[in-house]
């Protein structure tokens, strides 16, 4: 099986094993990540005292940093697709909640397409170009920037049939399963939204009846909680829409800026034959699409935008690279995540504004033992409440105190807090081997994350 993000070669079988549009390849997150980012995030600028006629020279950054931040996870999207699932209606709504479609008087919206290291440069930068663009006509409500995307497949990127049936589905006709073989069924409920649209119900998926269909399903997945419609302008993006080629609302980067890079061991394993699939779902993390906000006096001037079209070929972004790009992107003795260990990112503009950003932490599974002051465990259920950076779980432990908590964004900091009954039973001692650790989703490097000075220790009960 090829990679998500690699074109699949002439004769290859990789479409017929993909699944459907509509059914996710991936086990399903409980939503992606969705910040606004505090005061204390601001960057501070270190000034040295001056004596007599020295003076201190502050020299700042020409780009913008962001606000606020989205992130629609690799499951929002079909395999080796820019097709968006119905999965990723929840992120919307998260986006919302940060910067409602009728306030043009706050932050101005970027879309950024990334892809997985795997395969050829130069597709993955067109497929992550592809799939920011997919998002901007979703929140713009553009259903023949759709229909574009849909007539003009880009080698695996292919909609086909299987993304009208995922659409038509979600509105409620008659369709499982999907296929890529169409039958009456598919004939039936193509009928079905025609009557329903006015249009002529002849069964034929022409232009007219795809639009209303797009536009329709757009409608389906952005909108708000009690169902209505929700659709930003393009003046609510960066550039506001000036820019023929939507430079500054949407971007490709491609391969260029990974949240994760796989030691050199684990590269070397994840190639071997019988090991693809595997290595397609560890990648997975790096297929992601990102969406900052920004006050609108930072972006007010565009020719400040470094970041070149989406459309651009890859060489595009090399005046904006790091020095040591290939040392970034390079695996070396261990996996490394760019929340947690840094420099894995080789564009110094999104470096700039997502390096930071708690939208780029990974998932996980976090093991913890709770414990009293003491560090004696509790030997009965206790409640917990485990949180990482916007993201909160709530839960119970089992009868040792243990907390599992599997599919939780990773950060540097994190923080768990608890009740414990004033009648509860007395504790008991913790054995040595049972400590708290985190289990950052790697199964050959398993490491406790280090905790920095500047964001939040672990809280305690």
């Amino acid at each position: 099986m090829t990679d998500d993000d690699k074109p699949a070669p002439e004769g290859d079988s990789e479409n017929d094993d993909a699944p459907a549009s509509g059914a996710p390849d991936e086990p399903a997150f409980d939503g992606g990540l969705a910040f606004r980012y505090s005061e204390q995030q601001k960057r501070k600028l270190p000034i040295a005292p001056s004596t007599g006629e020295l003076t201190n020279t502050i020299v700042t950054q020409r780009w913008p940093s962001p606000a606020a931040c989205v992130r629609l996870d690799q499951d929002r999207f079909a395999f080796d697709s820019s097709f968006p699932r119905a999965t990723l209606s929840q992120d919307l709504k998260k986006l919302f909640g940060l910067r409602a479609p009728d306030d043009s008087a706050v932050e101005k919206l970027a879309v950024f397409g990334h892809a997985d290291p795997t395969g050829d440069e130069e597709y993955n930068k067109t497929l992550a170009g592809r799939r920011a663009k997919a998002i901007y006509a979703l929140l713009t409500r553009d259903p023949k920037m759709w229909d574009e995307l849909h007539q003009g497949a880009y080698h695996g990127d292919r909609w086909g049939v299987e993304s009208l049936q995922a659409a038509l589905e979600q509105l409620g006709y008659d369709i499982a399963p999907i296929s890529p073989k169409v039958g009456p069924k598919y004939d039936a409920a193509v009928r079905g939204f025609q009557t329903d649209q006015g249009l002529p119900s002849n069964g034929v998926m022409d232009k007219a009846t795809r639009l209303a269909l797009f536009g329709a399903y757009m409608d389906s997945l952005s909108a708000n909680d009690d169902g209505d419609p929700r659709a930003y302008l393009p003046a609510d993006f960066v550039g506001e829409g000036k820019d023929p080629d939507l430079r500054g609302a949407m971007q490709g980067c491609g391969e260029r800026n990974p949240a994760m890079v796989l030691s050199e061991a684990e590269s070397k394993e994840l190639e071997k034959d019988g090991k693809h699939e595997e290595r397609n779902r560890v990648q997975s993390v790096n297929r992601r699409v990102l969406i900052f906000l920004y006050a609108p006096e930072d972006v007010a001037d565009l020719t400040l935008w470094e970041c070149p079209k989406a459309t651009a070929p890859g060489s595009a972004c090399d005046k904006v690279k790091w020095s040591d790009k290939d040392t970034r992107l390079k695996p070396t003795e261990r996996r490394r995540e760019v929340r947690r260990h840094g420099k894995t990112f080789g564009c110094k503009f999104y470096d700039f504004t997502a390096r930071l950003s708690p939208c780029e932490a990974l998932r996980g599974t976090v093991r913890i033992w709770i414990r009293d002051a003491k560090g004696v465990k509790y030997t009965s259920p206790v409640e917990y409440e485990l949180r990482s950076v916007n993201a909160v779980r709530k839960g119970t432990t089992d009868d040792d105190g243990r907390l599992v908590e599997e599919n939780f964004p990773i950060a540097r900091a994190m923080g768990v807090s608890w009740v414990v009954e004033e009648e509860a039973p007395a504790p008991s001692p913790v054995p040595d081997d049972m400590i708290a650790t985190f289990d950052a989703t790697t199964p050959l490097e398993r490491e406790r994350a280090p905790v920095d000075d500047d964001d939040a220790a672990l809280a305690s009960s």
